[in-house]
């Protein structure tokens, strides 16, 4: 469980696993959606770090679509504001040391209101 976890948050949406992390979803954490990432430290889970968009403003339901790779997170947020447009978006995230990074956020370029883009990514 997340460390701030509330019974509407949604967390364990989606979950991903690779080596000794795992990537969890919680789309509706404060409104907004957050990622909790965990590391296997012997026979335990701990909680390692949450990540949350840097433009919170015009995010809802961050994290409805998670992909991990050794060094990527590919977080699909599927109500994102761009251009005053519900259209979607899917966020890069990198690892750096132990701590994963915010690197890039993709946008269609013919982009709709209500598309959806980010509803699901895939590795």
């Amino acid at each position: 469980m997340a460390s701030d976890s509330d019974e509407n948050d949604w967390f364990g949406k989606t979950v991903c696993l690779t080596n000794n992390n795992a990537v969890v979803s919680s789309p509706n954490n404060a409104n907004t959606g957050a990622v909790y990432v965990f590391n296997l430290e012997g026979d335990e889970w701990k909680e390692n770090q949450k990540i949350s968009p840097m433009n919170q403003e015009t995010v809802i339901q961050f994290a409805t679509s998670l992909s991990l790779s050794e060094n990527y997170i590919v977080v699909g947020s599927s109500k994102n504001y761009n251009n005053e447009k519900n259209t979607g978006s899917v966020y890069i995230y990198q690892k750096e040391n132990e701590y994963w990074k915010e690197s890039a956020k993709i946008i269609a370029s013919d982009c709709e209101d209500k598309d959806q883009f980010g509803s699901s990514v895939s590795d």
